[in-house]
């Protein structure tokens, strides 16, 4: 990582609308606007941000060595342009890579609720079982295999669940939280969203 990039004003402006958004708070003039003329756009942020809340709220935090801690103050200290809170956001926070948003596909499943959604080069195929459990499989169009992956449920009422996807990409929820849900598979860099998970509809 490049450590004397400037980050984007303009990112870190957008990514604080979210999550003050995301914590109930009046949406912004640019996020309105956002929202209503890049929709997509808008909802593949709003996925980004959640996820890097959620990873936050897990994250173990180790003891910075001195030069970090020394940089930090250097940093602080530098106030220069967009100050120096910014600065070290954007320089001591490592990248995180831009959630893909998969689309739903119209599907005519034999079950009560299956849906099909695709992405670049994955297909997620879920559906409700006869208990009710939330069953998925994750799959590449070119048949590679997958690797270690994770799926993690977020649920409207504020719950999440996560499970590891087994060798050939399978998941299964038993417990479900409130729908509207989101589900995202995290996959080594790839990062996939299913923004609208909602087997009411």
């Amino acid at each position: 990582m490049n450590t004397d990039a400037e980050p984007d004003d303009s990112r870190l402006n957008l990514y604080g609308d979210l999550i003050a958004h995301l914590e109930g708070e009046p949406t912004s003039a640019a996020l309105e606007t956002l929202r209503r003329e890049a929709p997509l756009e808008f909802d593949r942020r709003l996925a980004h941000v959640r996820q890097v809340l959620a990873a936050a709220a897990q994250a173990r935090l180790e003891p910075l060595p001195r030069a970090s801690l020394d940089r930090a103050k250097a940093l602080l200290a530098d106030e220069r342009g967009r100050g120096g809170w910014r600065t070290l956001v954007g320089k001591l926070v490592p990248p995180i890579a831009d959630p893909q948003l998969a689309l739903r596909q119209q599907v005519a499943g034999l079950r009560p609720y299956q849906a099909l959604y695709t992405v670049d080069d994955y297909d997620v195929d879920l559906a409700l079982d006869e208990s009710g459990a939330l069953i998925g499989q994750l799959m590449h169009r070119d048949g590679d295999e997958l690797g270690a992956a994770r799926a993690v449920l977020r649920g409207d009422d504020g719950r999440v669940a996560g499970t590891p996807l087994d060798a050939l990409g399978c998941f299964v929820f038993d417990q479900l939280p409130a729908a509207p849900m989101e589900l995202s598979i995290e996959l080594g860099t790839t990062l996939i969203v299913l923004a609208d998970v909602d087997p009411n509809r």
